[in-house]
């Protein structure tokens, strides 16, 4: 019996932390989240994609999506893992920082957006 191939995504993010303070999440955006899906067995990627905060320089080889707010950039980058349907969501540290930073600028953004709907 043959197996499904594994998808795999794998990703990292960029903050704007301030000058000689470690980023938080509760003031600091995310600005860029870069993301490869590869499936196991397959020499070459399947995607390449980074979302970004305003615009960058083409990156040869990735999609650069570039979004003109934070809140447009984690819909986007939520859309992508969905669209992906990984098996296996991994990055360098990213049980420790990069989903807990993701999940934590959601929660803020949303109550950002929530108090904007009340004033």
């Amino acid at each position: 019996m043959k197996l499904a191939p594994i998808r795999v995504l794998s990703y990292d993010i960029e903050c704007q932390g301030r000058k000689g303070i470690f980023p938080e999440a509760k003031q600091d955006p995310v600005i860029q989240i870069a993301s490869i899906l590869t499936e196991h067995g397959r020499m070459t990627p399947i995607d390449r994609q980074i979302d970004v905060l305003d615009t960058c320089l083409p990156i040869i080889g990735a999609r650069v999506k570039s979004h003109s707010d934070e809140r447009e950039l984690l819909k986007s980058w939520t859309k992508y893992v969905v669209e992906c349907d990984p098996d296996i969501i991994t990055g360098y540290n990213s049980n420790n920082f990069d989903m807990p930073y993701i999940l934590d600028r959601a929660q803020v953004i949303i109550l950002l957006f929530d108090s904007e709907l009340y004033d």
